[in-house]
């Protein structure tokens, strides 16, 4: 069980890492940074985060070699760790707005205070679209809420191009440079989280028969929701 304790640890600590990348990213740019300065930087700091998430995946124990016991537990571990990693990136999402509607408000010679205004209600609206445990089964409510996303990106993009000035304020642009790269981030985080409750709910309904001869602990793991998708996904 050690082996799968260290599993869980590295995978947490790639996690934090990835945070501390990105909040630095957020705190530290100096104003006279242009766009391809905070794009590029953006960039090899998510793949300096995906590499270890790839290194952690890479020093997880063999499942062919594991027994039942902790294949389970490693399983159940780590969707636990990658969802609470989708909920931390929900939350991430609507601070990052919050905040930009709040700088954006400030910088001088600002173009196009109505598109603020539809961007903070938008930005609400998206929280009551946010999906749960059991929206994200809802294939109707999770294109609903990727659909009010792709708008909230294009309008910070239609902000962006009114207001060329913006890439000399670091946090308004920061949150430009999170917009603008996160379809690939919620792919990688969905697909962590998703590769795992497969497995997991693959193995659980397996070895239905042999789970419940193993103790009342790994009875009590149950099937993890997954994620469903409609038309734009």
């Amino acid at each position: 069980m050690k082996k799968i304790n260290n599993f869980s640890f590295i995978v947490l600590v790639a996690l934090l890492l990835g945070n501390i990348f990105f909040l630095s990213s957020c705190d530290n740019k100096p104003k006279e940074e242009n766009i391809e300065t905070v794009s590029e930087e953006a960039q090899k700091m998510a793949e300096e985060e995906e590499a270890i998430w790839q290194e952690s995946i890479k020093n997880m124990p063999d499942e062919d070699t594991l027994a039942l016991p902790e294949k389970l537990t490693m399983l159940n571990d780590s969707v636990a760790v990658t969802w609470n990693r989708l909920l931390s990136a929900e939350r991430e999402k609507n601070d990052m707005l919050q905040k930009f509607v709040r700088e954006a408000r400030f910088v001088e010679g600002f173009n196009g205070k109505e598109l603020i205004d539809k961007l903070e209600t938008e930005r609400k609206l998206l929280l009551k679209l946010r999906y749960d445990d059991k929206t994200m089964q809802n294939a109707e409510t999770m294109d609903a809420y990727d659909k009010k996303l792709v708008e909230i990106q294009n309008l910070i993009k239609q902000i962006k191009e009114s207001n060329p000035e913006l890439e000399r304020y670091p946090i308004p642009y920061s949150v430009i440079t999170y917009f603008s790269e996160l379809d690939n981030t919620d792919f990688l985080l969905r697909k962590h989280y998703a590769d795992y409750a497969s497995q997991l709910n693959e193995l659980l309904k397996n070895k239905k028969d042999e789970i419940p001869t193993l103790g009342e602990q790994f009875v009590k793991i149950k099937p993890a929701p997954e994620f469903e998708y409609g038309e734009l996904n």
